[in-house]
């Protein structure tokens, strides 16, 4: 059975190609109906879907080698840490998104 450390390193390294996916998209300035931060407001614009991207890989990668560190440093882990530690970034990537398209549009 995997425990719930194990599950750190994997969907830790899962954010990192996650991550570094977002970024690559940001990078290229083509908005992408299939990966990326894909809010209504970002597919309306280059320049948001690029600062968006870009940002918020950067964001990912740093929460996948996060999730890599906290599996070493914690054996034992409960599930509502592990979802505490999975969910925390997704929710902090939306919230930084949709502020920074707040924040470009005045």
């Amino acid at each position: 059975m995997i425990g719930f450390d194990n599950l750190l390193i994997i969907f830790g390294f899962l954010f990192l190609i996650l991550g570094f996916l977002t970024y690559w998209v940001g990078i290229k300035r083509k908005i992408n109906p299939f990966l990326g931060v894909r809010l209504p407001q970002t597919l309306k614009s280059a320049d948001i879907w690029e600062k968006i991207n870009v940002r918020c890989g950067i964001l990912i990668i740093i929460h996948g080698l996060a999730m890599i560190s906290l599996s070493f440093i914690i054996c034992e882990i409960s599930f509502w840490v592990f979802l505490a530690v999975a969910l925390i970034p997704l929710l902090l990537n939306v919230i930084f998104a949709l502020l920074m398209i707040k924040r470009l549009k005045n």
